[in-house]
């Protein structure tokens, strides 16, 4: 391949919900750069630049591995938000908030 080129691939990640893949890019602090009506968004993860439009997340070869951290900030904020709507509270037990406590009162 020659040194002036780019190669990316494309992951699917299926069908995600705009307002929560937002607040999951937010918390992880990803800079947003597009966010277009039409569903295109352009943002950085870990210093590489994303693509995803239409479902599909657009990468460098190589960077596949942003698709499943991307696919895990938006399931954090799902569980956040369905916890939210039973009045549950959260609490991550790890810097990577992979896990969590989840408590409410009675």
């Amino acid at each position: 391949m020659p040194c002036d080129s780019i190669r990316l691939n494309q992951v699917d990640v299926g069908k995600m919900d705009r307002d929560t893949l937002l607040k999951a890019l937010a918390a992880k602090e990803w800079q947003v750069w597009v966010n277009q009506p039409n569903g295109r968004l352009v943002f950085d993860m870990e210093g590489e630049r994303v693509t995803l439009n239409d479902g599909r997340l657009t990468v460098r070869q190589g960077m596949e591995h942003l698709a499943d951290r991307l696919k895990v900030a938006y399931s954090q904020q799902v569980v956040k938000a369905a916890l939210g709507r039973f009045n549950w509270q959260y609490k991550a037990t790890n810097k990577e908030q992979t896990a969590f406590v989840a408590t409410r009162r009675f």
